[in-house]
């Protein structure tokens, strides 16, 4: 059976290598925490605050799903006459469509 001293030894060692273990890890985030608890699958989030987090309303013409931000033919029309965009969905220079 081991001594009083020999437990207390032991136990220390074990201490001190779990606390060489902690060193040097990252330090608990609330925003990483606040994701890991999202619940909503199939969701876009937005930080509310520090450590919040909120799932995004999406308005008409948009959707999202599977991964994929979707806007309606007539989102997507609207985008394309502002300009800021070409028929092939490429973003036009600055200097193209500021006077």
């Amino acid at each position: 059976m081991a001594t009083n001293d020999q437990i207390i030894t032991s136990f220390n060692a074990t201490i001190a290598a779990i606390a060489e273990d902690i060193n040097g890890k990252q330090a608990l985030d609330a925003d990483l925490t606040a994701l890991a608890n999202a619940s909503a699958s199939d969701s876009l989030y937005y930080r509310v605050s520090p450590g919040v987090w909120a799932p995004v309303t999406l308005g008409s013409g948009l959707s999202f799903s599977g991964g994929v931000l979707s806007a309606t033919a007539i989102v997507a029309a609207w985008i394309l006459s502002t300009g800021f965009w070409n028929d092939s969905g490429v973003w036009n220079d600055a200097a193209s469509w500021i006077d």
